[in-house]
Formats: C-alpha cells, sequence, structure tokens
C-alpha cells in the first residue's frame, strides 16, 4: 500500500516528469532509428503515420502534466491517476519493444539483397552494379584482357541472397569457344541443299557475347558465303542449311568453315549472290576446313 508521502501532489508530478523524460528517450529513439533508416526507403505512408502518432503521444502527455501540476485534486484522484501513470509507463513499454523488433526486422529485411548478373559485362558496368546494389567488388583481370574485355566468372552466382556489404568476386577474362563440324565429313560430297551439324562450347555460357557462323567458298572463286547465326541448344548441339553450288558447278570442290565472333556477321541468308566477304572474318576459334564434291 502506498504511504501518504508517495501519493502527494508533489510525488505524483515527479512521476509524470520522470515518465514524461523515459517516453521522449526511448521513443525518440526509437522512431529516429526506424523513421530515418528503414521506413522511408520501403513504406513512406507509414513513415508520416508514426511521426503524427508520436507527436500526438507527447502532446498528451504534456498536456496531462500541465493539468495535474494546475489541479488540486483530492488525494483519492492523485491514486487514480497513478493507477493511470503505471498503465501508461507499462503500454509505452510495451510499445517501445514492438518498434525495436519492427525496426530490427526492417533493417536486417533491407541488409539482404540479390547478386546481380555479371556475365557478359565489362569491368566498368559490373563495378557500377555492385556498387548499386551495395555490393563490394572484388576483380580479377586474367592475362590479355582489359578493363573492356567481359566478364567470364563470377562467385556467388546470379540471383543468390547476401548481405549488404558482402565481396562478389569476378573474373574480367576473354572469352573462348570451341565449334566443329561433325557432317558433313571432309572430302565427302555435297548436294546443293545441304543440311550442316556440328557442335559448340562456350556460345551458350557467352550470354550472347559470341556467334557462330558458317562460311562456304568455292576453290574456284573468291570470297565466302555466310550462314547463321548458328542456333547452339543447351548441349551443344547445332544444325544449318547451305547452299552448295549451281547446277553448273557440279563437280567442283567447296571449302566450308565455322567460326566463332564477338562481331555480328552479315549473313547470306538465301541462296545464290555474290560473296559477302573475301576473307575470313576476325574469329577467335574455327573448326576444321571441310572440303566436299558437289554432286
Amino acid at each position: 500500500m502506498d504511504s501518504p508521502a508517495e501519493n502527494s501532489p508533489e510525488k505524483a508530478i515527479e512521476r509524470w516528469w520522470l515518465l514524461l523524460f523515459a517516453v521522449l528517450t526511448a521513443t525518440l529513439s526509437g522512431f529516429f532509428t526506424l523513421i530515418t533508416n528503414v521506413v522511408p526507403a520501403t513504406a513512406p505512408f507509414l513513415a508520416l503515420v508514426l511521426v503524427i502518432a508520436e507527436f500526438l503521444l507527447l502532446c498528451v502527455m504534456i498536456a496531462a502534466l500541465a493539468y495535474l501540476a494546475s489541479s488540486r485534486e483530492t488525494k483519492e484522484r492523485i491514486r487514480n491517476m497513478l493507477a493511470t501513470q503505471r498503465m501508461i509507463v507499462t503500454t509505452v513499454v510495451a510499445g517501445v519493444v514492438v518498434v525495436g523488433v519492427v525496426t530490427v526486422t526492417l533493417y536486417w529485411w533491407r541488409r539482404i539483397v540479390p547478386v546481380p548478373d555479371l556475365i557478359g559485362k565489362n569491368l566498368a558496368q559490373a563495378t557500377m552494379e555492385l556498387t548499386k546494389a551495395g555490393l563490394q567488388p572484388q576483380k580479377y583481370i586474367a592475362p590479355g584482357a582489359d578493363d573492356f574485355s567481359p566478364i567470364t566468372h563470377q562467385e556467388p552466382s546470379p540471383n543468390v541472397q547476401i548481405m549488404r556489404d558482402s565481396s562478389v568476386h569476378f573474373v574480367v577474362g576473354v572469352l573462348s569457344a570451341t565449334i566443329t563440324i561433325n557432317d558433313p565429313e571432309d572430302k565427302g560430297s555435297a548436294i546443293h541443299t545441304t543440311i550442316v551439324r556440328g557442335t559448340s562450347e562456350g556460345i551458350l555460357e557467352s550470354r550472347g557475347r559470341l556467334r557462330a557462323n558458317l562460311l562456304l567458298k568455292s576453290l574456284n572463286a573468291d570470297g565466302y558465303w555466310i550462314y547463321g547465326p548458328l542456333t547452339v541448344d543447351a548441349a551443344g548441339n547445332w544444325q544449318h542449311t547451305v547452299y552448295v553450288g549451281q547446277p553448273s558447278e557440279v563437280g567442283k570442290q567447296f571449302q566450308l568453315i565455322a567460326i566463332v565472333t564477338q562481331e555480328r556477321l552479315k549473313a547470306q541468308g538465301s541462296e545464290g549472290g555474290s560473296p559477302e566477304y573475301l576473307e575470313v572474318p576476325p574469329h577467335i576459334a574455327t573448326s576444321e576446313l571441310v572440303t566436299m564434291t558437289r554432286e
């Protein structure tokens, strides 16, 4: 049971001042962290509601304190107000705990980000994307590569969820690939409409940075006809139709080669016409030459 001294108006006013100080300290620190660091980026309307709620709470506390300090109430009214004070303290503490839990949850939720897909991008593009995501770029430039060479490998993989400020390692390398013609065979024969089949590695992994084409050449004329680009499936297989010579060229020899380039070549598209290229375009990989006799 409270003593008369504890229930005096002076003691009540002192407790209300202490309560107001506690509310100011707890709510201002909790709401400041929540409103300035977390909420505006995720829910601006919620941030506004929290600011208004805090303002109203403080207005109620100050008004109650002013009323108590100026009124001449009986001891019974003082006891009732002290009971109300205890209830408010309990409510405020519970509210601060809830705000703290929400703050921590939202803080850590915002700290988790997906890793950007860097494959095929150059050094400047990769660095910009990682910095924007709040991640630390850790690069390795392979021999023969430069700042404009594409990213060929990264760790962690794209779209993996990691914490902000984590490091993402990537390799700035030289793209490589292989390509092989399996059919027709070298020193074989070919009809006018010939389906060429083969395999390739590194085309799909380049994410569109590498392209494969077929080059056809008559040994009796200069220049190459370009066919493609080749469509490589998930297993690395491809096939494409080429047009080998005219009826007047039966018995003559043609050469076929597959190449991998970084540049987009102007393809023949249909049979006939003049060769598009007098020499083999710049490339990073070629197949073996296949010599065919037109049937």
